[in-house]
């Protein structure tokens, strides 16, 4: 079944949030919060697949946890589109990003046909965003994905639930930001084409990488839970997350990134 996701900018906009969040750690409702979203941008932005094939956690859906975030790149003139019938049976080039979160992909694995699918996609011109999460979440359903890319999701990290973040690469995705914001995440393990793009400010866990050569383009975050309507107002979550579309999406130039730059602040 494929859905187009309609947005919800006015209740955004108000400053309401539409939807409550669960806890992953503690399975309870998290605290409500409200959402000052950033203004649209004024160029095309791009199709997104939201792939639900292999199974939804309570909510986490565009119309669900996360229509916060449906509805800031709805005003940045993104389009929404969710399946459950298999990315192997829909056109991957009418999109310009293809959405894998371990809370989409909670009940079962992604296949070697599906990866060699979004393989294919991302070696097109295509943008993939995957994100894992802690390490008590069924991971190893989107590492197929992500170790197709060379990253690992779900690594326990050491970390306390609420963590900010500041060590960054020099990358476009992190243009205008200062801090992001996880809660209860895994860390990521790197190789390449992998490149190693945020860490944690205590024990220098991977947080997020990326691979742009300049395709394939894929960002690849410990969990989703920043993007999440109850901790999508947190730092610099509102603000990154429009970034990393527009990077999936081909709309942000990229320029030379300091791949080996020093992990500063440890």
């Amino acid at each position: 079944m494929r859905t187009t996701v309609l947005a919800l900018v006015l209740a955004v906009f108000s400053g309401i949030a539409v939807a409550e969040g669960i806890d992953m750690v503690t399975g309870l409702p998290a605290a409500p919060f409200t959402c000052t979203p950033i203004p649209a941008s004024d160029g095309r932005a791009g199709d997104i697949l939201w792939d639900e094939t292999h199974g939804v956690y309570l909510s986490y859906t565009p119309s669900g946890y996360f229509s916060n975030l449906a509805s800031q790149l709805a005003a940045n003139g993104y389009t929404i589109t969710t399946i459950d019938t298999g990315i192997v049976n829909e056109d991957l080039s009418q999109y310009d990003i293809v959405v894998v979160l371990v809370t989409s992909a909670w009940t079962s694995s992604y296949t070697s046909e599906e990866v060699d699918s979004l393989v294919a996609f991302a070696n097109a011109g295509g943008g993939i965003l995957i994100a894992g999460a802690n390490s008590g979440c069924p991971n190893g359903n989107i590492n197929p994905v992500s170790q197709a890319f060379g990253t690992t999701c779900g690594g326990d990290s050491q970390e306390p639930n609420d963590l900010y973040f500041t060590n960054f690469i020099s990358h476009v995705i992190f243009t205008g930001i200062t801090e992001l914001y996880h809660r209860a995440t895994g860390y990521l393990t790197v190789v390449p084409p992998s490149i190693e793009a945020a860490w944690s400010p205590t024990y220098s866990e991977v947080m997020l990488s990326v691979v742009d050569d300049p395709d394939p383009r894929v960002v690849i975050m410990g969990t989703c839970t920043g993007f999440s309507n109850n901790y999508y107002a947190y730092a610099d979550n509102v603000p990154f997350s429009v970034n990393v579309f527009d990077f999936l999406a081909g709309e942000l130039a990229l320029e030379p990134a300091t791949w080996g730059a020093i992990k500063a602040g440890f």
